[in-house]
This record gives C-alpha cells, sequence and structure tokens, in this order.
C-alpha cells in the first residue's frame, strides 16, 4: 500500500520567510513545518507577505528542487536546460553540468533521476505555498486591497507554476488539449491529503487561464508593486500572452501581450549591450534580484554564462551556425566574442581538444554579465518578448503589415541598419520565430518550448559538440512523472507514466 503521509507532490516543506514588508530581502528562515493551520503567519496581511516573499526567493534558490546538484537553482536552472537541450542556439563546450540533457539521451527525463524529481518538487512547493496564502488570505487583518493585491499575486505565481509544468510534462496544447497534463490542486497539503490523478491538458489550461484572470481583476491597475521581482498586473498580462499563444488563440494574446508592456519600453542599445544583470532595466517587466550576503557562487545562473565571473564553469557557447544568422551591425553580434582561451584551430583532419567543441573561434555570449560582487539580477520577462507574441499573433491571423511593423521594431532596436521584413504568411512567420531565438535565446523561452507548441523537428547544425536530431512531436521533449509521485499517489499509476 502506498503511503499517504509522504505523497511527493502534496507534502512540501515550507519555510515561512519572515521579513520587513518593504524589503523583501531581509529574511529569518523559521522552523519548517507541513501544518500551516495553527500558524500565525497568516493573521494579518504582512504575515501572507512573508510567505510570498518567501516563494520569490525560492525561485532563485540553490537546493530549491532538493537536489543539491549545482544545476538546482530555482528558475533559471529549468531556463537553462530548456535552451541546452535544444541545442540549435545556446550549447555546451565541454563535459560538465547540463551535459545529459545537451547530448539528448534518455538520463535527462527518465522518472527516477533527481532532476526530473527536482523540477516536479520545484513548482508544487511554490503551488502548495500560493494555495496556502490564497486560501487564508480573506481572514487575515489588513485592508482589503492588501488582501486582493497578495491574492492576486498568489493566483499568477500557481498559475505561472502550472505553465511550466504542463509544458514540461506533456506535448503542447495544440498537439493534444486531452493528453494527460499534471495534477491540479487548489488548496494547502495536509498530512492527510491524498494525491490527485493527472488533469487532462486542457483542464491545466483552464486552471491557469482562471488564476491569471481573476489576478488582473485583483492587482492594482496602475501596476504598483513592492518591488519589480514581485507580479503585478503587467507581469500577470504577459503570462496571459503567453497561455493565450500556445493555445493559439492570436487575438486574445495580442491584447495581453499590448496591455504588458505598456509603461516598459525597448532599452536603448547601449543599455542592452551593457549586459542583462539589472532590473532596472526599464525594459524588465519582471526580474529577480540578489543581495551580496545572498550570491550563489558556483550555484549560479551566472555561473553557467559569464566567462569572466571569478567562481563560475562558464561552459555555454553560442553555435557558429546561429551566429551566422545574425548581422554584423547587430548589437547582439557584438555580445559574442570568441574566446581565444579555448581556440581548437581549424585544420584538416581536425585538432580536437579533450572536452571541447571543434571551433575556430569557440563563441563566448556577453549577453549575461554577473556584477562584480556577485548579485546579478535574473531577467524573468522583457517586453521584446510581448512585441514578438504579438508580431506572431498578427503573422498568423494574416495582418501581415501590423507584424512586419511590431518585428521590426525589434530589429531596429537590434540593428540599425535593419531593413523592414516584406514577407508574408509562413515565411514571416518563420522570420518572427527566428527572431525569437536572436532576440531571447538564454532566457528558456525561444527553446524546445517553441518547438514543441509549432510542433517542429530540432535540428542541430554548425559546430555541435553533440550533434544531432529528432522528429517533430519527439518523446524525448517530454519529461516522466517522477517515479516517486507514482509510488506515493494512489491516483497516478504505472500505466499513466509518460512514454519514453
Amino acid at each position: 500500500m502506498k503511503k499517504k503521509v509522504k505523497i511527493y507532490n502534496l507534502i512540501l516543506v515550507i519555510f515561512l520567510l519572515v521579513g520587513i514588508i518593504g524589503c523583501e530581502e531581509d529574511f529569518l528562515e523559521t522552523t519548517p513545518t507541513t501544518s500551516i493551520s495553527d500558524q500565525d503567519v497568516f493573521k494579518t496581511t504582512k504575515g501572507a507577505q512573508t510567505v510570498l516573499n518567501g516563494v520569490y526567493r525560492w525561485m532563485r534558490e540553490f537546493n530549491s528542487g532538493g537536489t543539491e546538484r549545482h544545476e538546482d537553482m530555482g528558475q533559471k536552472s529549468i531556463d537553462i536546460t530548456l535552451d541546452v537541450l535544444d541545442g540549435r542556439d545556446v550549447m555546451l563546450a565541454k563535459f560538465n553540468w547540463y551535459v545529459f540533457d545537451y547530448f539528448l539521451t534518455r538520463d535527462y527525463t527518465q522518472s527516477n533521476l533527481p532532476k526530473v524529481r527536482g523540477i516536479w518538487q520545484f513548482y508544487y512547493k511554490i503551488i502548495n505555498n500560493c494555495n496556502n496564502v490564497i486560501v487564508n488570505i480573506a481572514e487575515a487583518e489588513g485592508s482589503e486591497s492588501e488582501k486582493n493585491r497578495i491574492k492576486g499575486e498568489a493566483l499568477g505565481l500557481r498559475a505561472y507554476a502550472y505553465f511550466y509544468l504542463v509544458n514540461i510534462f506533456q506535448h503542447a496544447y495544440s498537439v493534444n488539449s486531452n493528453a494527460a497534463g499534471v495534477p491540479i490542486y487548489l488548496k494547502p497539503a495536509t498530512p492527510e491529503s491524498k494525491g490527485n490523478p493527472r488533469g487532462t491538458v486542457k483542464a491545466v489550461y483552464d486552471q491557469i487561464l482562471s488564476d491569471l484572470t481573476t489576478a488582473v481583476g485583483l492587482l492594482p491597475e496602475n501596476g504598483k508593486r513592492i518591488n519589480k521581482s514581485n507580479i503585478n498586473i503587467s507581469v500577470v498580462n504577459g503570462l496571459l500572452a503567453r497561455t493565450y499563444l500556445f493555445m493559439e488563440r492570436y487575438s486574445d494574446a495580442i491584447t495581453a501581450a499590448r496591455a504588458a508592456r505598456v509603461g516598459y519600453p525597448l532599452a536603448d542599445q547601449a543599455t542592452y549591450a551593457s549586459g542583462f544583470n539589472d532590473y532596472s532595466n526599464e525594459e524588465w517587466i519582471w526580474g529577480l534580484p540578489f543581495q551580496k550576503d545572498q550570491q550563489h557562487y558556483y550555484y549560479s545562473f551566472f555561473s553557467f554564462y559569464d566567462l569572466e565571473r571569478s567562481a563560475g564553469y562558464s561552459h555555454f557557447r553560442m553555435n557558429d551556425s546561429f551566429y551566422d544568422l545574425f548581422s554584423t551591425t547587430d548589437v547582439r553580434a557584438k555580445l559574442v566574442v570568441g574566446d581565444y582561451s579555448l581556440v581548437v584551430y581549424k585544420a584538416d583532419p581536425p585538432i580536437n581538444r579533450p572536452g571541447y567543441a571543434n571551433v575556430a573561434d569557440s563563441l563566448v555570449m556577453r549577453k549575461f554579465r554577473d556584477k562584480p560582487d556577485q548579485t546579478g539580477h535574473y531577467v524573468m520577462m522583457r517586453s521584446a518578448e510581448m512585441i514578438l507574441i504579438e508580431a506572431e499573433c498578427k503573422a498568423e491571423l494574416g495582418q501581415n503589415e501590423d507584424a512586419q511593423d511590431l518585428l521590426y521594431e525589434v530589429q531596429h532596436r537590434a540593428d540599425q541598419n535593419a531593413v523592414k521584413s516584406n514577407n508574408v504568411g509562413q515565411d514571416l512567420i518563420d522570420e518572427i520565430l527566428l527572431e525569437r531565438r536572436k532576440e531571447l535565446y538564454g532566457e528558456g523561452l525561444a527553446s524546445v518550448l517553441d518547438l514543441k507548441r509549432k510542433n517542429l523537428p530540432l535540428v542541430r547544425t554548425g559546430n555541435q559538440f553533440a550533434p544531432g536530431s529528432l522528429p517533430a512531436g519527439s518523446n524525448k521533449l517530454v519529461w516522466q512523472i517522477p517515479k516517486a509521485e507514482i509510488d506515493n499517489n494512489d491516483n497516478i499509476k504505472i500505466s499513466d507514466q509518460n512514454p519514453l
């Protein structure tokens, strides 16, 4: 018999991070508990805010998936996974963390692996904490406006977690909305809780939309929030835009994307070229900050990207065939440099340095540069993404001229010599999808998630350390349900498992 008190995705250790509400980064971690009902934390809106603060910090915390691995550091570790699994743009240059993802082996999605369990656990911890906030906030002492804002943030975060869960652990909505998705939980876990069955992909998306549309009605219309790390109405509209895009509800996605980017103009070239590390950038709709005493050294997103970072692996490189797609006057091309310490000169026959890609100039990406004190911020949403969502949806609806104008807005910011596209139809859609890759690489967005939603094959070209391809709809792009979940959830059986 399965042990009810060890339901994997429900009994989640909740860290109540008690701190100063006006400064989200000052926390005192209290004793973990699986029982929230007898806690004083939800007696006031200030206490409920500390729980939300804990969720935001959890999203960028080392070991947030409980695997104690260097590739377990919150949302950004999952963004990296999605990018290097794709591998067309961001690739590994040597054997190190994320190697199994990049090499397209079954070692990255099998049910018994720590990383699979960690991704599942990471999102369900967010969901359970948000459920506690949502259920308890009505009785908290505080103003109605504060209660509404806190509940709206919690709903937005819960929707965010379900969006990634359903898109990682199943094929896309557009492929089969009736396929088995992930369990849906709307109440806090207790030791007596039983696991739910897998909801359909459609049911999960319906819940995401319900959470986000409810949040829109609760959050301040003027976008006011405690910090830029907090979800506000702009972020929720951005999450709606992503969701509608994946559902192919193009008109709704246009409306949401347009609303999301109000007040967040594209940054100029100089700001773009300075490196992505601070949410004061006017283009950032949402970002997660660090303080000096919270830096993660090797356990950091920047550890994998920033070659000049003193504590880091810095073993990601840009694929040369992707680099060739940029014009020489594109600011984004200027953020890619040859790493001459890792040069492997082309020869006939090729000369290989063990562990490194066989390339003349190993292309180092300078898009993400940590701050000198290793407190660089994590980018979570930008207005450029929203413009490209709107452009793609306009093109899908046959509004070619509007789509060309929107695409040009992003292209011209990057390259003052850019020429407005005259493509229409599928050619225009393909150009916009390529622009998503050029603009959003390293952010986990223009990755296997795009391949899955468009039902496209994965085809790697260029100087790949691990060449390879996968057909459209490959099960290799769908993670298995963790073995621990199946072992401990009576409502998910082995027969419910995703195929290898």
